[in-house]
């Protein structure tokens, strides 16, 4: 309800913006020099600037609506970028994310499933995504209404919006400045493979388990979702709608 209550508001912010950069642009910068063409010019880039993030905020913010709307059970997978592939890293933590009605819980996570490993690679994010929902059946994931790919950058995107997340063997809790590397180094720093792949689910249980349960404002969240999407660490994948950063 926070998020379709938002949904207006952000739609009149974007368009306000649009409006401005282009009664900006329109007026033009001809003629005008020394600090006066520099403010211009600093005016015209943080406008555009501001309409890039409100956009891509207000994206976050329908997708997250539409994720949460009804009933809906969607595939995690959790990638090691320290073991390279193309589209990003191997798969290391899976699991699902049930929505109902807005309540979200995490129904399973481990350590990510052989199927999942062994699926098609792409450089294309949306193409990794739907091979990976492609594999889940096999791999006893069923039922599924999409794919969420989050890596350990992204993930520390949270722990920032969340606060420090107390972890096993972490004596001062995964922070933002830690979580990226307790997941890609020290995760794998264990004496064997099976240690490794649980610590590393562990880690990632942690801090979805305290996302779930603490809560971050909409517009919190709705940064975070954002800027990791656009910076690749993050893919949505919805089948039948339109391709997704």
């Amino acid at each position: 309800a926070a998020i379709q209550d938002t949904l207006p508001d952000m739609d009149t912010v974007t368009n306000e913006l649009a409006e401005a950069l282009r009664a900006l642009e329109e007026a033009g910068g001809d003629g005008l020099l020394g600090p006066v063409a520099t403010g211009y010019r600093d005016a015209v880039e943080g406008l555009s600037l501001r309409l890039d993030l409100a956009t891509r905020f207000r994206d976050s913010l329908r997708l997250t609506a539409s994720m949460l709307d009804g009933d809906h059970r969607y595939l995690i997978c959790v990638p090691a970028l320290g073991v390279p592939r193309p589209g990003g890293g191997t798969p290391a933590t899976a699991g699902v994310l049930v929505a109902h009605d807005g309540v979200l819980e995490l129904e399973s996570l481990g350590p990510a499933p052989a199927q999942l490993i062994r699926a098609d690679t792409s450089i294309d994010r949306q193409r990794m995504a739907r091979a990976l929902l492609d594999a889940a059946p096999a791999a006893g994931l069923t039922d599924l209404d999409g794919v969420i790919v989050i890596d350990a950058v992204a993930l520390e995107d949270i722990v920032w919006t969340i606060g420090d997340v107390e972890a096993a063997g972490i004596p001062f809790g995964l922070s933002d400045r830690t979580t990226t590397d307790a997941l890609e180094v020290n995760a794998f720093l264990a004496d064997a493979p099976p240690r490794t792949a649980q610590l590393h689910a562990d880690r990632v249980s942690a801090i979805l388990e305290a996302f779930l349960e603490e809560r971050p404002g909409v517009e919190t969240f709705a940064l975070a979702m954002a800027a990791a999407a656009r910076d690749g660490h993050m893919t949505i994948f919805l089948p039948g709608r339109a391709e997704r950063p």
